[in-house]
């Protein structure tokens, strides 16, 4: 209806056809509730605004069966302070079911009217429809409740924080792996539980959201904790927030440094097994100088007895004991460095220099070679930055698995080939290769696990820490088969940064 279609009604009636429609578009019920006989009385429409028939709520009693039980005592109890208090008006919130059976929510205030008698005649109330509002609330209040939940029931610390820093939100799992309190944490700077500033913190997050972050974590009782943290970002419309999951990995890094300690024991116990193979060798090696020494010492000593020495000859047969000496004493230097457990300690080093020192090792005892070796290796290469005995560890472990190869499969023509060339601009290629039966297929796949060995009485570790050697350096350690027979082992070095090709 418009206002053309009653423009020829009085005011008072054009009054209450526009409170109608208003009332109506607000979905407000006014009625009057009569405290000494309960009959309700309902302004029009008002009942069908309450989802209910016209005429089928007279009575208090009929208004207590549309409202939800839970609901009830709550207004009576509301009724029963305002009674008590002779209060002027009261308000108070229940929930029906419709005629449909659909639940809708309701708000309203009470003005009280008192009789003579002073008590209360009847009660004049206004209720409107507040079911939209009541189910954000609603859903807001289980949002709520299920965050409350997860921050007392997940394993991983979680804590809210402004963008100033200041702590919002400190979960169970948190004052776990602090040792503070909320209550304790609440209100204060986040700097308080790590060494590093948060502001750091939160610039890094927002260059790359959701990095992990390393940190240590300041405990209540003074100790630190490693832990890896994830800061995410929030707040788009609104405070920026910043929530941050972090995570206690001191038991990883415990279990890192003990299979770390464990790694450098096995490759230990390779080099002295490495060492107990050639052992025969080395005291024959050995006896070369020692013997040599004492032929010239007695030399010397005879020429003097017999008085006719040379000018220079004694000093010539000295010098020569002297070098016979520090050839015994550089066998000797070597064999300390390659059984050395000691810290891994990165230096440039001419790669010549490392091959050859893993050549001369692997061949200490002075019998023949039984193969040919072909060294290729430019003068020009740059040094490289690596661990030496190490190095040397992967170099004398592939050239003895060669020269093994070689004895136990003897061709006609032996032969060993070791090379290395600059492969880019950051790193030397080193190869060792031999012409012996080349690797068996059936374990290609598996020759870097540790306990695989083609030798009867092998360990089956060396290939496996030879690559955890190399890979520590930045490189690969790869093995196959030459198409001419044999096999083929190459491997990568860093270059020393002062010697990087530009």
């Amino acid at each position: 209806m418009n206002n053309a279609s009653h423009s020829n009604l009085p005011d008072f009636v054009e009054s209450e056809i526009d409170l109608e429609f208003a009332l109506d578009a607000h979905s407000i019920a006014i009625f009057e509730w009569n405290a000494r006989t309960g009959i309700l009385t309902w302004a029009p429409g008002s009942e069908e605004r309450l989802g209910q028939a016209a005429g089928t709520v007279k009575h208090h009693d009929d208004w207590s069966k549309i409202t939800l039980p839970e609901d009830l005592p709550s207004v009576l109890q509301t009724l029963e302070t305002a009674i008590a208090s002779r209060a002027k008006q009261f308000s108070f919130s229940f929930r029906v079911r419709d005629a449909n059976n659909n639940i809708r929510a309701y708000e309203g205030s009470s003005r009280c009217i008192w009789g003579e008698d002073g008590e209360l005649d009847k009660t004049v109330s206004v209720a409107v429809d507040v079911t939209s509002n009541f189910e954000i609330r609603r859903a807001l209040n289980a949002s709520h409740d299920q965050f409350q939940s997860v921050l007392e029931t997940s394993p991983t610390a979680l804590i809210i924080t402004d963008d100033r820093g200041v702590v919002l939100t400190f979960s169970r799992a948190a004052e776990h792996l602090f040792g503070h309190a909320s209550a304790d944490v609440v209100g204060r700077h986040f700097n308080m539980l790590t060494d590093q500033k948060v502001k750091l913190l939160l610039t890094a997050t927002r260059r790359r959201p959701g990095q992990m972050h390393l940190l240590s974590a300041l405990r209540a009782d003074g100790k630190t904790a490693p832990v890896e943290v994830s800061v995410h970002e929030f707040g788009a419309h609104g405070p920026r927030l910043f929530t941050i999951f972090l995570r206690d990995v001191t038991e990883r890094f415990e279990a890192e440094r003990r299979l770390d300690a464990l790694r450098d024991e096995l490759a230990h116990t390779a080099r002295l097994n490495t060492m107990g193979e050639v052992s025969a060798g080395i005291a024959h090696e050995l006896n070369q100088p020692l013997t040599a020494m004492t032929n010239y010492l007695a030399a010397a000593r005879n020429t003097i007895r017999g008085g006719e020495a040379e000018d220079g000859h004694i000093e010539r047969l000295i010098d020569l004991a002297s070098e016979q000496a520090l050839r015994a004493g550089d066998i000797i230097r070597k064999m300390r460095e390659f059984l050395s457990r000691g810290e891994i300690d990165q230096q440039p080093h001419p790669i010549s220099d490392l091959i050859h020192e893993a050549v001369s090792l692997t061949s200490l005892g002075g019998q023949k070679p039984i193969f040919d070796l072909e060294l290729s290796i430019p003068d020009s290469l740059p040094k490289v930055m690596v661990d030496k005995i190490q190095i040397q560890q992967v170099l004398v472990n592939l050239i003895k698995n060669a020269v093994e190869e070689l004895s136990t499969n003897p061709t006609s023509c032996p032969k060993v080939w070791i090379s290395a060339k600059q492969s880019s601009p950051r790193q030397i290629c080193v190869s060792v290769e031999d012409n012996g039966p080349g690797l068996p297929a059936s374990l290609l796949d598996h020759f870097y696990e540790p306990f695989t060995s083609t030798k009867p009485n092998g360990m089956g570790l060396g290939l496996s820490i030879s690559r955890r050697i190399i890979e520590a350096h930045g490189g690969s350690l790869v093995g196959e088969n030459r198409n001419s027979g044999g096999a083929t082992f190459r491997f990568n070095l860093p270059i020393s940064k002062k010697d990087e090709a530009t």
